[in-house]
C-alpha cells in the first residue's frame, strides 16, 4: 500500500475509486465502504484510495484531550490488510480547512486522484463549514462524469454503528459491545518493555506495554484478553492502570499470558481486550494481590473456554 501525507503532490496513474472519512476505529460501517472498493476494483482494475485526515482534525474538532480508537500506525496496518492501494493521510492545514467543498472535489479528487468513482457513507460531510455532502457530490457527478456510490449505515441491534458509539462503549468498559461494532477486538499494541518483574516473584509473569497519550483506553481494571505475538496467539488476563498496590503511577497495560513462559522483551505484541472482569483496586498486601490475580486468571480461562467448546 502506498502511503501519502502530502496531498498536493499525490498523483494516481490512471483512474481511481476513492472513499473518504475520518476512519477512527475502521468499524463495520467503514468496512462496508472498503468491501465496495474491493468489488469495484475487481470489475474495473482501478486504483483504490482511502482519503483520510491526520489526527489534528480530531483534536481540532473535539479538543486537545481527545483520544483515538486507533493510533496512526494501527489504522494504517488495518487499511493495508483491507487491500487498499493508496492511503492518503491529509494534514489538516489551514488551506485544507478553508477549502470549499466543490473546490476539494475538483482540485483534489478529480484533478489529482483522477477519481472515476467516489464511495461515501450516508452521514459523510466535508469541506469548509461541512457544506459538502451526498447531494453536492450527486450534482457534481452529473457535471463532471464520475460515479457516486452511497453505502447505507450499519446497525448493531438498534444502535447505529459509529465511532462515537464505539468510543462510549469502550469508555464504559463494555468490550463485547465495542468489539461487535468494530468487527474485530479492540487492542493495544507496541513493544514489550521491562517492568518491575514483580509477577515473576509471585509465579504470575507479565508482559508490559505503555500506550501513547493519545490512545483511547477503557476504564482501569482487569480484562480477559488474547495477545498476538510473532504469529502466535496467547490467552491471558490484562490489567490496565497504575498498579496502586505496588506504587506505580504511569498508566500501563500489563498482561499475564496463561500457561506461557519465556523472555518476550523487545518483541511486538497486540493485546486484544475481550471482557471487563473488575475495576482496578488496591490490596492490603502483595499476597492478597497474588490471590486475586490467580482468581482473575481462572475467570479468564472460564470466559475463554466458552469459545473453544
Amino acid at each position: 500500500m502506498e502511503y501519502v501525507t502530502d496531498v498536493m503532490s499525490a498523483a494516481v496513474q490512471g483512474r481511481s475509486i476513492v472513499t473518504l472519512g475520518k476512519f477512527d476505529g475502521l468499524h463495520r460501517g467503514h468496512q462496508r465502504l472498503f468491501q465496495k472498493l474491493k468489488l469495484m476494483k475487481q470489475e474495473s482494475g482501478c486504483t483504490t484510495v482511502a482519503f483520510t485526515f491526520s489526527t489534528e482534525l480530531l483534536l481540532w474538532k473535539f479538543g486537545d484531550n481527545f483520544k483515538c480508537i486507533l493510533e496512526r500506525e494501527e489504522r494504517r496496518h488495518l487499511l493495508e490488510g483491507m487491500g487498499v492501494d493508496m492511503m492518503i493521510e491529509c494534514p489538516f492545514t489551514e488551506e485544507i480547512r478553508n477549502m470549499e467543498a466543490e473546490d476539494f472535489v475538483r482540485r483534489i479528487l478529480l484533478e489529482r486522484l483522477h477519481a472515476c468513482c467516489i464511495v461515501i457513507g450516508r452521514d459523510f460531510r466535508f469541506g469548509h463549514n461541512r457544506t459538502g455532502d451526498y447531494r453536492l457530490l450527486e450534482q457534481l457527478s452529473g457535471e463532471c462524469g464520475f460515479e457516486l456510490q452511497m453505502i447505507e449505515e450499519v446497525y448493531d441491534e438498534d444502535i447505529r454503528v459509529s465511532s462515537s458509539a464505539i468510543r462510549t462503549a469502550i469508555a464504559e468498559g463494555r468490550m463485547e459491545d465495542a468489539n461487535r461494532m468494530l468487527g474485530y477486538p479492540f487492542s493495544v499494541e507496541g513493544l514489550i518493555l521491562t517492568g518491575q518483574q514483580l509477577g515473576r516473584t509471585i509465579d504470575m509473569p507479565t508482559i508490559n506495554l505503555v500506550p501513547s497519550a493519545g490512545k483511547l483506553l477503557p476504564p482501569f481494571g482487569v480484562y480477559t484478553s488474547v495477545t498476538q505475538m510473532e504469529g502466535h496467539c496467547y490467552q491471558g488476563v490484562t490489567n490496565i492502570g497504575k498498579k496502586p498496590t505496588v506504587g506505580e503511577f504511569a498508566v500501563g497495560v500489563e498482561t499475564h499470558l496463561l500457561h506461557t513462559s519465556g523472555d518476550f522483551y523487545g518483541k511486538f505484541a497486540r493485546v486484544s481486550l475481550l471482557h471487563f472482569q473488575r475495576p482496578e483496586q488496591k490490596f492490603p498486601s502483595v499476597d492478597a494481590l497474588k490471590e486475586q490475580m490467580h482468581k482473575d486468571a481462572k475467570n479468564a480461562e472460564e470466559y475463554l473456554s466458552k469459545f473453544h467448546t
